[in-house]
């Protein structure tokens, strides 16, 4: 309904259609939290990219942060396996980007670094792996430690169970998803108690994102539909670089080639071909020379047009 709705607000412009799609993707939103996670991450995806393309800045973050960030929150403690991630990692690609670009342009520029660095389903994933191999270790440090491990491995399977039923849901499901979501969170603060876990799932603060940038700084760089923008952070200073040629289409090119052009081109194809020609046995030097050549000027080109 929202989408239908959306698809009309853009084709007439009627506020009180605008209105009525908000409506329906905050109640889809809503409803899905605790019945499906995933209807959540599907609908509030569908509405912070609509309220992006409308330039509703306030919007995109508003949606992201009540309804995108809880859900992954959830899952990010209840799923710790590369199974279950990939089953929800690939709904929430870019979320983060929006939101950022989103909380940049409101001037929001600390808590724009802390999503980009924390959101981003890259950084996710490998966060989540990163997890995954710190917890299947926790049993080896001790009794006590293997305790909390089967604990909370316990009550995510109580979560699981519970919310993979189907029809024959008790009357008081509800209220027993949310005690087992509570025994899941309070397993999670166990496993911080023990030593060497105490940032088990909690994202980098800006606090510590600032330290680490204070040698040296950090630069996050994205690219939107609206265009791009570089966040260059040094130790507590966030200095924002508007760049609004680098939108996507254009990042794309660079990287792939035309979309129409059905051969890899860009820096990837030029990078491929380097690396087929050096990596073929009997390649000729001629070839592998020319390779090279074709390889760095390429490079050369993509990072003059970045800066």
């Amino acid at each position: 309904l929202g989408n239908g709705l959306s698809t009309l607000y853009d084709r007439t412009g009627l506020l009180p259609t605008l209105e009525e799609a908000i409506q329906a993707y905050r109640q889809a939103c809503q409803s899905g939290i605790n019945l499906d996670p995933g209807v959540t991450l599907m609908s509030s995806r569908n509405w912070y990219t609509w309220a992006f393309s409308r330039s509703a800045w306030k919007e995109v973050v508003e949606v992201y942060s009540f309804y995108t960030k809880p859900v992954i929150k959830s899952l990010t403690a209840s799923q710790i396996t590369r199974a279950a991630q990939e089953s929800w990692l690939k709904d929430i690609q870019g979320a983060a980007t929006l939101a950022a670009y989103s909380l940049a342009k409101l001037d929001n520029l600390e808590d724009a670094v802390v999503e980009l660095e924390n959101g981003s389903a890259q950084l996710l994933a490998l966060s989540l792996e990163q997890n995954r191999r710190d917890i299947e270790h926790l049993p080896q440090l001790g009794e006590h430690e293997k305790t909390i491990y089967e604990s909370y491995l316990a009550a995510i399977q109580k979560y699981h169970n519970l919310r993979s039923l189907s029809g024959s849901r008790p009357p008081d499901w509800q209220e027993q998803l949310e005690a087992a979501q509570g025994e899941v969170d309070r397993s999670v603060g166990e496993i911080r108690t023990v030593r060497g876990y105490q940032d088990f799932l909690l994202p980098l603060s800006f606090e510590r994102i600032a330290a680490i940038a204070e040698p040296s700084p950090l630069v996050y760089l994205l690219a939107t539909q609206h265009g791009g923008l570089a966040l260059v952070v040094l130790g507590k200073n966030v200095a924002p670089v508007w760049l609004p040629d680098l939108n996507q289409t254009a990042l794309r090119e660079r990287l792939f080639g035309p979309a129409n052009d059905p051969q890899l081109g860009g820096y990837r194809g030029a990078y491929r071909s380097w690396r087929e020609a050096i990596g073929t046995p009997g390649s000729s030097l001629e070839d592998r020379r020319m390779a090279t050549q074709d390889w760095r000027a390429v490079l050369e080109d993509t990072t003059g047009w970045l800066w």
